[in-house]
């Protein structure tokens, strides 16, 4: 069974970067992200991963 998280990512163009490793992380580790929220680039990351795979992200 998958343990859910929640993320908070904050802004700022490195850190909405980095964000994504983080996602990718969580998900090799069975975690089940069930809702995000971020400001700046951080935001648009979020809402990328609402829509696709971490892999488009990515891409």
């Amino acid at each position: 069974m998958k343990q859910k998280v929640s993320l908070v990512l904050s802004g700022g163009g490195a850190r909405g970067i980095a964000h994504i490793g983080v996602i990718e992380e969580l998900e090799k580790q069975n975690y089940e992200i069930v809702s995000i929220t971020g400001t700046s680039l951080a935001g648009h990351v979020g809402s990328i991963y609402a829509l696709w795979e971490s892999d488009d992200i990515r891409q």
